[in-house]
């Protein structure tokens, strides 16, 4: 379509057409493993790509260099080319974006174990561009004579949608508890447009409470503005390129890949239960602090691997929880008996 009237599609692929990425698919594979035996060092260097979108990691940067001519060299040959405008060669310090995503390697606040001897940690969140146009639409959305059932109907399917594909990073949860409380004030500035005069009345109206939150926008319980804040982060496991799923000799493989999977959900639901907090300091789990999890009955006194034995803890207050429980247990041995 273009200014509404229809034209054929007489070359190209039409847009949107799924066609589209299984012809890039076909046409890139194979990249992955050149640029990797190409490569004059290859340790340190890895390819990742979605259809036509790729990241390519070197430790220098006349690697990345020689990298960029081999993959010019590749696409040549298919009759491709590079855009250059699109192209970017930074440090791993500095970030980039990538799938909505910002990728960036920063210095750690605090060395918080001994053990532990990073003292970068890798922060991979929502790209500022993509929660600028959350925002936007958000904007769209919240108007001032819209009414409340409306805003409610359009804005949680874009929230939920959003969500779904950013809480794959362990760094989302920050940024959704900040989102969350942008739509709240958002939302607070409609209600005092409404009428000024009655702002309290009209306030408590539209504020109903929940059983993890007093607060919500909503017309009842049941039905409110999603709670970005809430939202469980899961982790996924990359995968090997060069298994198949409909090949049985990778059958075990993708097996315990399910296994895992169940695994995440099981620990993104005890993060849910503690808010994503540590059940010893009440400080937030995404501080770059390394995280374990607690067996509040240890597994030798017959403690089981269940959600309601479980705590989430920073390594460090794990590591005082279960000295102050071996004294506790060492005094109540050797407690003298009458």
């Amino acid at each position: 379509m273009e200014e509404m009237n229809y034209l054929d599609t007489t070359e190209g692929t039409p847009q949107g057409g799924i066609i589209s990425p299984v012809l890039c698919n076909i046409a890139l594979n194979g990249l992955e493993s050149t640029v990797k035996k190409s490569s004059p060092a290859k340790k340190g260097m890895h390819l990742i790509r979605y259809a036509d979108d790729m990241i390519i990691t070197g430790r220098t940067e006349e690697t990345l260099q020689e990298a960029k001519k081999i993959v010019i060299d590749f696409l040549a040959i298919r009759g491709l080319q590079l855009n250059e405008k699109k192209t970017k060669l930074t440090h791993i310090n500095n970030g980039f974006d990538f799938l909505g995503f910002n990728v960036k390697r920063m210095e750690r606040r605090a060395k918080f174990n001994a053990i532990d001897d990073q003292n970068t940690v890798l922060i991979i969140k929502p790209s500022t561009k993509g929660i600028d146009k959350l925002k936007d639409s958000v904007r769209k959305i919240i108007t001032r004579h819209k009414p409340f059932s409306n805003i409610i109907k359009e804005i949680n399917p874009l929230i939920r949608g959003w969500v779904e594909h950013k809480r794959i990073s362990y760094h989302s949860q920050a940024e959704f508890i900040k989102l969350d409380h942008w739509i709240y004030m958002k939302m607070k500035s409609w209600v005092m447009k409404q009428n000024p005069g009655a702002y309290l009345r009209i306030l408590r109206k539209y504020l109903v409470a929940t059983e993890t939150r007093r607060w919500n926008w909503g017309l009842h319980a049941k039905r409110t503005i999603v709670n970005m804040g809430e939202v469980a982060i899961i982790t996924l496991r990359p995968l090997k390129q060069d298994r198949n799923p409909y090949l049985s000799s990778d059958y075990e493989y993708f097996n315990k890949r399910t296994e895992k999977q169940i695994e995440s959900k099981f620990r993104a639901a005890i993060l849910k239960k503690y808010a994503h907090k540590c059940a010893h300091c009440g400080e937030p789990l995404n501080n770059g602090e390394p995280m374990e999890f607690h067996h509040i009955i240890p597994r030798r006194s017959g403690g089981k691997y269940t959600i309601e034995n479980i705590q989430p803890l920073h390594r460090v207050c794990h590591q005082q929880v279960t000295i102050r429980s071996t004294k506790l247990e060492r005094a109540e041995k050797n407690k003298p008996k009458i």
